[in-house]
């Protein structure tokens, strides 16, 4: 009979280890200081940079690896249109992943990455697609400048003038000066030249008629 049981009859698996109550509760507490700090990190980011708090958001995920620890996924929720976020969004990344770091060194276990989702409350401000021929397009670079530029463009001498405009201030001076002298000569007043403002030995060019 006993040799019956053992050739139908399996043995019965051994029951999970359960896991006890307070390994619960840790694991618990340490994801919700997770999400705080995470939420208090992206805030005092937004902050630093000027970028008004209301226009990102987040939702944390909680991420499942194989071969490392439960950890987070952050994701940064737009909810203010402004193409400035698009442009640095990867420098505010950054920013935000130093800034994690600072406050948990432990991060780079758990902190699994960062996405962005639109949240927008209106899509209006929103411009379409572009031709499909702007994406190849050659690109206009438009540089910052920064506090000591600007100082330096403000300091500088002004730019030399036009020359014609060079042109006509000497011709000025010049007329001036003939004036001048002939007011303080006394002589005859028919003796005095009739003269016309001097006028540059140049003309435009203009088409001949047909």
């Amino acid at each position: 009979m006993r040799f019956f049981k053992r050739l139908f009859y399996s043995a019965p698996a051994p029951a999970a280890p359960v896991q006890p109550q307070a390994a619960k509760n840790l694991a618990a507490s340490q994801l919700s200081t997770r999400r705080e700090l995470l939420r208090v990190v992206l805030r005092d980011t937004l902050i630093k940079h000027g970028i008004p708090t209301a226009w990102v958001g987040c939702e944390m995920v909680q991420a499942m690896g194989r071969t490392r620890e439960p950890g987070m996924h952050l994701r940064l929720l737009v909810r203010h249109w402004d193409p400035r976020l698009l442009t640095y969004g990867v420098a505010l990344e950054k920013s935000l992943a130093a800034r994690v770091m600072v406050f948990d060194p432990s991060a780079a276990g758990w902190l699994a990455g960062m996405s962005w989702q639109f949240s927008l409350a209106s899509e209006e401000m929103c411009p379409p697609l572009p031709a499909p021929s702007t994406w190849t397009a050659a690109a206009v670079v438009v540089t910052e400048l920064d506090d000591e530029a600007v100082t330096a463009m403000a300091t500088e001498p002004p730019a030399k003038p036009h020359a014609r405009a060079e042109l006509d201030r000497l011709f000025a001076e010049t007329d001036a000066k003939v004036r001048k002298r002939y007011a303080d000569d006394p002589v005859d007043p028919d003796d005095k030249p009739n003269f016309e403002a001097t006028q540059p030995m140049f003309r435009s060019t203009e088409p001949a008629p047909l």
